[in-house]
C-alpha cells in the first residue's frame, strides 16, 4: 500500500493550498474593492442611489456576489477534484480542499467591505487590505521557519497546517474561517451605517501647501501612480516569497527519488535553477503589466480631458510622453526586483544551502529588462 506522506494528492495539497487561497484572496480583495470604495469614488453608487435602491443594497450585494462566485468556486474545485481522483485522495478532502479556497475569498473579501468604511478612498483602500494580507503571509512564513512564534495564529493562512486534508479532514478551521468572514462583514455593515458617503471613518490628513518636487510633469505621474505601483510590487513579492518557500520541497523530491534524478539528468540545486529560470521568465512578462497600465495612462488621461490640463502649462509632448514611459519601465523593473528578492529572502530561510545572490542578479538581467525594454 502505498504511503499516503508521499501521494500525488499529499503533494498536490501541500503544494496547491497556499497557491490557492493567495489567488482566491488577491480577487475576492479586487472585486470587493471594486464594486464598493471604487464606484463611491467614481460616482456610481449616488447615481444608483438615485433611484429606488436601498442606501445598504449595494453593500449586501457585493457580500452576496462573494457568496456566489466563492460557492460556485468551491463546487467546481470539489467536483473536479472528485472526477480527477488523484491517488490517495477521498470525497471528504476533495470537499475540504474546494471548501478552504472558497472560505478563503469570502475572508479577505468582508475584510476588503470593512477596510473600505475605514478608508478615505479606492487607492488607501487596497493600500490597507494587501498590507493586512501581506502581513498575514509574512507571519505564515515567520511560523515555518520559527514553529514556536506566539503570534502565529493571527494569520488565516495558518489553518493550512491545521486542516489535515485526506487523512484527518478536519472542518474546524474552516468552520472558524467562515465565522470570522461573516463577522468582519457585520462590522463592514456597522461602520457603513455610521459614516458619511464619499468619506472614511480615518481623519483625513491635510497635505502640505507647497511642495516643491509636483513643479514638473514626471514627478506628477510619479506621485498619481505610487500607490498602484506599490500594490503591484507588493504582490509580486509576495507571489516570489511564496515560490521561495517551496524550493525546499523540489530539492527534496529530486535527492529522494532516484528515478526523477535519472529523469531530469540533474541534480537538486540544478532542477532548482530550472524551476526559476521558467518561473522568472513568466514573471517578467507579469512585471510589464504595471508599467503599460502606467503608459496607457496617456490615452485614458486623453479620454477624460485630463492631459489638456497638462498641456496648458508649458510642457512639452515629448515630456509628457517620456515620463509616461520611463517611469512605467521603472516601476516594472521594480516589480520584476521585488519578485526575485521575495524569493531571495524566504530560500535563504528555508534551503540549507540556498543559492547566492548573484544568481538572482543574473536572473534580473537576464529576464526582467529584456522584457521590459519591450514596453518602448
Amino acid at each position: 500500500m502505498q504511503n499516503s506522506t508521499t501521494s500525488i494528492s499529499n503533494i498536490f495539497v501541500s503544494e496547491l493550498s497556499l497557491w490557492m487561497m493567495l489567488l482566491a484572496g488577491i480577487f475576492a480583495i479586487i472585486l470587493a474593492n471594486g464594486n464598493t470604495r471604487k464606484q463611491e469614488d467614481n460616482g456610481l453608487l449616488e447615481i444608483m442611489q438615485a433611484r429606488c435602491v436601498g442606501r445598504f443594497a449595494p453593500l449586501l450585494a457585493t457580500f452576496n456576489e462573494l457568496i456566489l462566485i466563492n460557492g460556485l468556486t468551491t463546487i467546481l474545485i470539489g467536483s473536479g477534484l472528485n472526477i480527477l481522483n488523484l491517488t490517495g485522495s477521498n470525497g471528504t478532502g476533495n470537499w475540504l480542499f474546494a471548501s478552504l479556497i472558497g472560505v478563503a475569498g469570502l475572508l479577505f473579501g468582508s475584510l476588503t467591505i470593512l477596510l473600505a468604511q475605514v478608508s478615505n478612498n479606492n487607492s488607501q483602500n487596497l493600500t490597507f487590505t494587501f498590507g493586512f494580507f501581506t502581513l498575514f503571509y509574512l507571519l505564515f512564513v515567520g511560523k515555518m521557519v520559527h514553529p514556536k512564534w506566539p503570534v502565529a495564529w493571527l494569520t488565516p493562512f495558518s489553518v493550512v497546517r491545521k486542516l489535515s486534508i485526506y487523512q484527518h479532514n478536519n472542518f474546524g478551521p474552516i468552520l472558524l474561517l467562515f465565522v470570522l468572514g461573516l463577522a468582519l462583514f457585520g462590522i463592514g455593515f456597522y461602520l457603513a451605517s455610521i459614516r458619511d458617503e464619499g468619506s472614511g471613518l480615518l481623519p483625513s490628513i491635510a497635505g502640505r501647501k507647497t511642495l516643491p518636487f509636483l513643479r514638473n510633469y514626471p514627478m506628477l505621474v510619479l506621485v498619481n501612480q505610487f500607490e498602484s505601483s506599490a500594490v503591484w510590487i507588493v504582490l509580486l513579492f509576495i507571489f516570489g516569497a511564496m515560490y521561495g518557500s517551496v524550493l525546499g520541497s523540489i530539492q527534496s523530491i529530486v535527492k529522494g527519488n532516484p528515478l526523477i534524478t535519472e529523469i531530469l539528468q540533474t541534480q537538486a540545486n540544478q532542477a532548482i535553477t530550472s524551476f526559476l529560470f521558467v518561473i522568472s521568465l513568466v514573471f517578467a512578462v507579469i512585471a510589464t503589466v504595471p508599467g503599460i497600465l502606467t503608459i496607457y495612462k496617456l490615452r485614458t488621461d486623453e479620454k477624460r480631458g485630463l492631459i489638456e490640463l497638462i498641456y496648458a502649462r508649458p510642457v512639452t509632448r515629448t515630456t509628457v510622453y517620456l515620463a509616461n514611459v520611463l517611469i512605467g519601465m521603472a516601476i516594472s523593473v521594480v516589480a520584476f526586483v521585488g519578485f526575485e528578492m521575495g524569493i531571495f529572502l524566504t530560500q535563504q530561510a528555508t534551503l540549507k544551502s540556498p543559492l547566492k545572490l548573484s544568481h538572482f542578479i543574473s536572473l534580473i538581467w537576464a529576464n526582467g529588462l529584456s522584457k521590459v525594454l519591450c514596453l518602448a
